[in-house]
């Protein structure tokens, strides 16, 4: 990689680090769903209106929470000229990345056939918040209003269509058992309302977080430990994971989320492990999407709309 790109993915892991060290056991709430502004603050962007997924979420969620945007839309400087509007004088753009793939088409010298080389790269663009450019601030998008009983339904049909094995017992456990692939969920009547979540929010967060993990076998997203970022501190890494996955799919079906209390066992290897390798954020951020994309794709329902 250039010396540009290794400074970019440094910069992100910075921002990580100094949240993780401020804020605590609270550092994943920037890109988590409010449910005290009855809003999703998941970063948008203003052509597409697609939310940004992956490490993108990340990095715009710790901007937005650091400058005070009231505004979750984002968008190029060509972009906003086309919208017809113009970036004020001097405001800074913020970094954001694109995955993308590149096939080299060359012939063989001998045989004549045509052979393919493809290769992935990582690209820099920069964005705006609209609150920085001369555009009306559109709201940051509101949830409809729904009573309990149909936010509950909404999230147990969509968990349903995972086919996920989940069983209800021991109070105050919850975990996911590779030896039987099932999940384990302390029952309902055991939770407690903490902060801005309801007991129902807590214990569906929760259950999302045990689903991130319900995809990391061999027959589904293959997280194999041996290979992952954070060595003999395997657990730890896995448990990012699942934190970034139960925030990204909280966003989406407009959930609170309390940080999980596994935050404060595994945080100080977190932040020893992405200083010590800043891809390592990279790394868990893109098997959290992969998981949550994984968990979408087994969605039946007609209407139910992928994150992009």
């Amino acid at each position: 990689m250039t010396n540009y790109t290794n400074q970019k993915l440094q910069d992100v892991a910075n921002k990580v680090i100094a949240q993780m060290e401020n804020a605590g056991t609270d550092w994943i709430k920037p890109f988590s769903y409010s449910s005290a502004l009855g809003s999703s603050t998941g970063s948008r962007n203003l052509k597409s209106n697609n939310l940004y997924t992956g490490i993108n979420m990340v990095i715009l969620g710790f901007e937005a929470m650091e400058k005070g945007y009231k505004s979750n839309t984002w968008a190029t400087y060509k972009q906003i000229q086309e919208a017809g509007g113009q970036v004020l004088k001097g405001n800074k753009s913020t970094s954001v990345c694109y995955y993308g793939q590149h096939i080299n088409r060359i012939k063989d010298d001998v045989t004549g056939e045509e052979l393919i080389n493809p290769y992935r790269f990582l690209k820099f663009y920069n964005v705006f918040n609209i609150d920085q450019t001369t555009l009306e601030a559109k709201p940051v998008v509101k949830s409809k209003p729904r009573t309990l009983v149909e936010r509950i339904e909404d999230v147990e049909k969509f968990i349903s269509y995972t086919k996920a094995k989940i069983v209800h017992s021991e109070a105050g456990r919850c975990y996911y058992r590779p030896a039987t692939d099932t999940i384990n969920m302390s029952p309902l009547d055991s939770w407690k309302a903490v902060k801005d979540s309801s007991r129902e929010e807590l214990y569906y967060s929760t259950l999302l977080h045990e689903l991130v993990h319900w995809t990391g076998t061999e027959k589904r997203c293959n997280r194999d430990k041996a290979s992952n970022v954070f060595g003999n501190e395997g657990y730890a890494f896995e448990e990012l994971v699942a934190e970034f996955g139960s925030a990204m799919l909280c966003n989406t079906l407009e959930i609170s989320k309390e940080p999980s209390t596994q935050h404060a066992k595994y945080i100080n290897n977190w932040i020893a492990r992405i200083k010590e390798e800043p891809k390592a954020i990279f790394k868990a951020i893109a098997m959290s999407q992969k998981a949550v994309n994984f968990i979408y794709d087994l969605q039946q329902e007609e209407g139910v709309k992928k994150v992009a």
